[in-house]
């Protein structure tokens, strides 16, 4: 679970009223919860996006000089590619 989807999950929790036990154990059998975490799931992924194209076009008009932004994104499979281990 990456941190856009806890975040989603903890959004959700506070919304229903859950706790993080029971929102766990009504996650795998309850239908409507599933579609609302994957609403929120999609939202904040979204909400995230906006986010980043705003700070970096803010980055860019803010600066007087050009300059070279490198953007690194890691995951596991990265890392599981460069260490051989799986």
């Amino acid at each position: 679970m990456d941190a856009n989807a806890r975040y989603a999950a903890c959004k959700l929790i506070k919304k229903e009223g859950l706790t993080p036990q029971t929102f766990l154990e009504e996650i795998e059998n309850n239908e409507d919860l599933l579609k609302k975490y994957q609403k929120e799931v999609t939202n904040t992924y979204i909400e995230n996006a906006k986010w980043s194209a705003l700070f970096g076009q803010t980055l860019f008009e803010e600066t007087e000089e050009p300059i070279d932004l490198v953007v690194f994104v890691y995951n596991i499979d990265n890392k599981k590619e460069n260490t051989g281990t799986t």
